[in-house]
């Protein structure tokens, strides 16, 4: 299927999407397309990238919490 990606200059992946030549039929596709694909290249001008996010270890299993959220009367605990 073919792809449109948005990167930055040094190739972190911004967006990715698969596209038909059929989908751009719609105007409203081509229309909020043209949004996606703004949105991704304001995204890989900035400072901002997912390099700020902390990475997760899929190679360790999970631990519940240690601490228990206390119940508040009318609230759910999470």
């Amino acid at each position: 299927m073919p792809r449109v990606m948005v990167t930055t200059d040094e190739g972190e992946m911004i967006w990715n999407e698969g596209v038909k030549a059929s989908d751009f039929e719609g105007e409203h596709f081509r229309r909020a397309l043209v949004d996606r694909v703004g949105w991704a290249a304001a995204d890989a001008e900035s400072a901002w990238h997912l390099t700020t996010a902390k990475p997760v270890r899929i190679d360790q299993p999970r631990h519940p919490r240690e601490e228990q959220v206390a119940a508040t009367p009318g609230v759910l605990a999470a």
